[in-house]
């Protein structure tokens, strides 16, 4: 039949060899395999078209908050005749700042629907807290600017002023004006404004502390932040463990703690000075450093910390200092340190004698008016304060400025290390306690 003819001469075609049957199945496998690398292409493309995207709106979205809080921070400052709305306003700033901070970061950190967060509802929290007072407590523009009609001295019993409680002095200020600044004391409002914000910024290393001197706002911005050092820098998270409730900033209007010479800067030292740091230089050299405990440094044997003082200086971190009164003595108690508190006497009692040296000093306290002020002699060679020797005097002055501020400041005189004396002044400003031992 022709059917069964038809049958007969198609069998042998559909008979399949190995051979035949692999190079099927093959091709088969090549056909999925090109379509899934054509998937994938087009699949990586249109990723890498959405990242551009995101990556253009958070670049749109960075520009828009920072023109919308200078907008508002000159409208407000224009509005307002309150300093400390305007300190409001610029605290409002730097949380925004920090979340601009958070818009930097690698796109895969950051969630599509995340990319407008609400750019109008921060606005008005900006605009609501510029119109409110600022915090009593805190890193301030400038300590000791409480309104004098609002506040009245605290005093004890005799009638001297009280200076009990704990005091912070931290701050991103330098003790020398940077080289960069050269004659310039004081930061304009704006230049404050702006590296405030930078500096409070979250996610900001604390111990950062020379970021400062660094001219270059993009340089300064990558060497605040601890994830951009080298690798081969392993250290707990400092921005976790010691960033403060209110950040670490700067303390005042001020390039430098230095306020005289007018340079914001140590004087030169004098050739006697110089003599001796050579011959301390030559006496280690060739000595082991760890041959034993003399060796080592007053800090690592739990002597005398640099900071400690006087003159006090902020420390790196830990910086809260409490004071206690009675009236005839008065107590520095700080908590990043090695010696015992200070006790410094207010009764009149004479110097201890000259050959008696200790390495914080011998202080007497006496009151001019409402200021504190406290002399310092009878130093070691051992206390080396900035390369002094036991010449040094110190002399510093503790004046309540307000119900949150004091103004401490101290002139160093020694006239075998420096060619004229030198001053400085720093900030304390009230923050919770307690202490913790170090």
């Amino acid at each position: 039949m022709p059917f069964d003819l038809l049958a007969a001469n198609a069998a042998p075609a559909l008979s399949l060899t190995p051979a035949t049957l692999a190079t099927f199945l093959l091709g088969i496998i090549t056909l999925l395999l090109g379509m899934v690398v054509w998937f994938l292409q087009r699949e990586i493309k249109s990723n890498d078209e959405a990242h551009k995207q995101l990556k253009t709106g958070i670049d749109e979205t960075r520009r828009e908050l920072k023109t919308d809080i200078r907008a508002i921070e000159t409208d407000v400052k224009q509005l307002l005749a309150g300093q400390s709305r305007i300190e409001g306003l610029l605290q409002a700033s730097w949380a925004i700042m920090g979340a601009i901070r958070l818009l930097d970061r690698p796109a895969g950190r950051i969630q599509m629907g995340h990319r407008r967060f609400g750019l109008p509802v921060l606005v008005t929290i900006i605009a609501a807290l510029g119109l409110q007072p600022a915090p009593a407590a805190g890193q301030e523009r400038a300590a000791g600017t409480d309104d004098a009609s609002a506040w009245t001295m605290p005093r004890l019993p005799d009638g001297q002023p009280d200076l009990q409680g704990f005091w912070t002095t931290q701050t991103f200020t330098p003790l020398e004006r940077p080289q960069h600044l050269g004659d310039k004391a004081f930061y304009s409002e704006e230049e404050w404004a702006s590296l405030q914000a930078q500096l409070t910024a979250e996610g900001v290393d604390p111990l950062a502390g020379n970021v400062i001197n660094i001219e270059d706002p993009e340089e300064r911005e990558q060497r605040l932040y601890q994830d951009n050092r080298d690798p081969s820098y392993v250290h707990y998270d400092n921005e976790l463990w010691l960033r403060t409730p209110v950040p670490k900033g700067l303390s005042t209007l001020r390039t430098s703690l230095i306020t005289d010479p007018p340079n914001g800067r140590i004087p030169a030292t004098v050739p006697e000075a110089e003599a001796r740091a050579q011959a301390r230089a030559e006496a280690r050299r060739g000595v082991d450093p760890f041959t034993g405990h003399e060796t080592r440094p007053l800090s690592e044997r739990c002597i005398v910390w640099p900071h400690n003082g006087p003159p006090m200086l902020p420390p790196a971190y830990n910086d809260i200092h409490q004071i206690l009164q009675t009236p005839d003595h008065i107590v520095i108690f700080t908590e990043l340190n090695n010696s015992l508190p200070r006790i410094i006497p207010l009764d009149g009692r004479p110097a201890l004698p000259e050959a008696i040296q200790l390495i914080p000093g011998d202080s007497r306290g006496r009151w001019d008016g409402d200021t504190l002020v406290v002399e310092s002699a009878n130093f070691t060679d051992k206390t080396r304060f900035r390369g002094s020797s036991a010449a040094l005097r110190v002399t510093e002055r503790f004046t309540r400025t307000g119900a949150d501020s004091i103004r401490y400041e101290f002139t160093v005189d020694d006239p075998t290390t420096w060619a004229r004396p030198w001053s400085a002044e720093i900030p304390m400003v009230t923050t919770e306690g307690p202490m913790y031992e170090y």
